[in-house]
């Protein structure tokens, strides 16, 4: 989910993988955290359990401690237990005990879950003969800390968090560019929770939509709004998603204050299909300038029509800045009257390739009206309700479970396969045109990354 955040924020996509790697050391740390803290209680254990034989009047140490398991019978000499220093991924300082055995001549061993070691006379041998403390009892002796069983588990855990950065910088490259674009069936990625609160893909509903269903943001992907904005005179046509759903239901005719919702408000649209009326203009064509009296929204084009019935559209870019409050255009090789007067302009987005972008509404808006997608017969109001939490008793059958995780690996297949395709929409660089909001971006679940991890 960090990297699905920082997808979300629009940032670079070395940010986007440092914050998964982060999360990864956070994970990371927790687990390599509690094997090491139980290897070392282990250790505490066994200092006491000696030194109870020690303060014992008819015991000592060589009663409890048996030979150290190599090809010969010896009673160990000494044993010590030192801190090894040691840092967790997240940076935690964990200090970790080591044991130290020595006997007869040069016979040593180290044992630790990062080493087990043996030094036998004129040889080091790591990892051929097992490495651990035996233990005498009654009923005879037992194994203590197997320090290679130990260290093959650690070795085991670098391993696979290797193995979970490399997946996830593989899917960081390959999502990257693709996850603005929609191109990626959200059906396919999520996990069989997400699934249980999403529609089908018969419903036809854009990436976006999906991803906040994904999320248990309700959405009803049947009732496509046309809302509009006062301040701006923007209109979107889209679908909304609340966080709440006591918020709900909304209802065309209404104007909506989003600071008095209990949750918050989404609205997934097409950016392309915006447009609004223009009302900052002055009146008179001077010899084809044209002169607006507000900076253009950023991705527009205003299209003015005059008096001669004459229509010019001009990308909020081609506008030049005048340094006193006002931008022109010369329109005089676009129009035949150039001398005459504006009667009506209105601003829209200046692409025809469809956006699909999700936005956080925090401004008053009007629901102009609703539709009916199934039907496209108006409609009075949206309903929301969010999916059931899940819990221990609605968990999908293991049949369910191998069946989403075939289409995942085929989904992987395809990533790989589609590694080099580029394409995609920097939300960093976009400006909604006037809609007030921020853009959220379209969320893709990051299991994919994981489940490929795992085979």
């Amino acid at each position: 989910m960090a990297a699905i955040e920082q997808l979300n924020a629009g940032v670079s996509e070395s940010e986007v993988l440092s914050a998964a790697n982060a999360a990864i050391d956070s994970y990371e740390s927790t687990v390599k955290g509690n094997f090491l803290k139980s290897w070392n209680e282990s250790v505490n254990e066994l200092q006491a359990l000696l030194q109870s034989a020690v303060d014992h009047p008819d015991m000592g140490e060589g009663d409890l401690l048996n030979s150290y398991d190599i090809s010969m019978e010896m009673r160990s000499q000494d044993l010590s237990v030192s801190d090894v220093s040691n840092t967790l991924p997240d940076g935690t300082d964990l200090p970790v005990k080591e044991i130290y055995i020595h006997w007869y001549d040069d016979w040593e061993a180290t044992l630790s879950p990062f080493t087990a070691t043996e030094h036998v006379p004129n040889q080091i041998s790591e990892g051929k003969k097992a490495v651990h403390l035996s233990l005498s009892q009654v009923d005879g002796d037992f194994i203590y800390l197997n320090a290679a069983e130990w260290k093959h588990l650690y070795d085991e855990m670098n391993t696979v968090f290797t193995d979970v950065r490399n997946g996830i910088s593989t899917w960081v490259t390959n999502v990257y560019g693709q996850v603005q674009s929609g191109s990626i069936e959200i059906s396919d990625l999520v996990t069989p929770r997400e699934r249980a609160a999403m529609m089908s893909d018969e419903e036809g509903s854009v990436q976006a939509i999906a991803d906040l269903a994904a999320l248990n943001i309700s959405v009803d992907v049947e009732r496509e709004a046309t809302i509009s904005f006062s301040d701006s005179g923007a209109t979107l046509r889209g679908t909304f998603g609340l966080t709440d759903e006591s918020d709900g239901p909304i209802g065309a005719g209404e104007t909506y204050d989003p600071t008095t919702f209990s949750g918050d408000v989404y609205f997934t649209t097409d950016t392309s299909l915006l447009e609004g009326d223009w009302s900052a203009y002055e009146s008179g064509v001077d010899g084809g300038n044209i002169t607006l009296t507000s900076e253009p929204y950023e991705g527009t084009a205003v299209e003015v029509t005059t008096a001669a019935n004459e229509t010019v559209a001009v990308n909020a870019s081609d506008w030049t800045a005048t340094g006193s409050g006002t931008w022109y255009y010369d329109a005089a090789d676009d129009l035949e009257t150039t001398i005459t007067e504006v009667t009506d302009a209105r601003y829209r987005a200046n692409t025809t390739e469809t956006n699909m972008e999700t936005l956080y509404l925090d401004a008053t808006f009007t629901v102009d009206k609703f539709e009916n997608t199934e039907t496209g017969e108006e409609a009075q109001s949206a309903s929301f309700e969010s999916a059931e939490p899940q819990t221990d008793s609605n968990y999908i059958t293991q049949e369910e479970w191998n069946s989403l995780e075939q289409q995942n690996q085929e989904l992987i297949e395809k990533y790989e396969a589609s590694q080099n395709n580029g394409g995609g929409l920097d939300l960093g660089a976009l400006d909604m045109f006037g809609v007030p909001g921020e853009i959220v971006g379209v969320v893709i679940a990051a299991i994919v990354g994981f489940l490929a991890l795992s085979d």
